[in-house]
Formats: structure tokens, C-alpha cells, sequence
């Protein structure tokens, strides 16, 4: 009997470990952090969501993509952490686009300027 209840309890054990998803942290599934995810830009606000959705398809990013300065008045968008489907058509060889929100009276975030910045050497394409 001893026996068995072992093995049974391995067996639990090793399906467990063997299938992470199935498990639960603070209520939720267990989801492993890919470095380039959608959940990057659907977290952003609404207006500038929309921007990015219309001229890049399937957009993914990693969490560097955006920061918010000044407490929540500004979001600074870094292109070189956004892929459009397999590829980054924002960057170049040695510079990226860089976008600026500010929130406005409204609480509305409108493009406050553009500029391209050259990629960190490590992140050069």
C-alpha cells in the first residue's frame, strides 16, 4: 500500500513539473514571461494602443518597450523592443524610432514628439 501511494505520488509530481501551466500562483495560471509578448503593448493606453495596432500587425514587445517619466504624464515609446510579426520595421541598422506621449488635460496621451536614437551596441540588428 505504502508502495503504491508513492508512486501515485510521484507520478502527480512529475506531471505537475512536467506541464507548468496547469498550476497556480495568487489564483492565476502560471504563464512563462516571453521576452517578446503582446500583453507589452495591450498594456498601454487605449490611443496609443491604436496607433501601434494600425501600422504594425501582430505587434509584440519586451518589457523595455515603454516607461512612463513624470509619474504617469509621459509615456516614452522604444522601438527597438517592438517586433511587427517577425521583424522591426521601425529601426534601422544603427537607429531606432523613439516616441513621446504626454497626457493632456483630458487624460487623453497625444504624440508629444518623434525622433530616432541609435540602438545600445548589444542591440544593434
Amino acid at each position: 500500500m505504502l508502495k503504491r501511494n508513492l508512486i501515485f505520488g510521484l507520478s502527480a509530481l512529475i506531471l505537475i513539473l512536467l506541464n507548468p501551466g496547469t498550476g497556480s500562483a495568487k489564483g492565476g495560471p502560471i504563464t512563462l514571461d516571453e521576452p517578446y509578448s503582446p500583453e507589452h503593448v495591450t498594456s498601454l493606453p487605449l490611443e496609443i494602443r491604436q496607433i501601434i495596432v494600425n501600422e504594425c500587425k501582430e505587434p509584440r514587445a519586451t518589457r523595455e518597450f515603454f516607461n512612463y517619466t513624470d509619474g504617469i504624464s509621459e509615456i516614452v515609446l522604444h522601438y527597438e523592443h517592438l517586433l511587427c510579426g517577425i521583424s522591426n520595421v521601425f529601426c534601422t541598422a544603427k537607429v531606432c524610432l523613439h516616441q513621446v506621449y504626454g497626457r493632456s488635460a483630458q487624460g487623453k496621451y497625444e504624440l508629444i514628439r518623434s525622433f530616432y536614437a541609435a540602438q545600445p551596441e548589444a542591440e544593434q540588428y
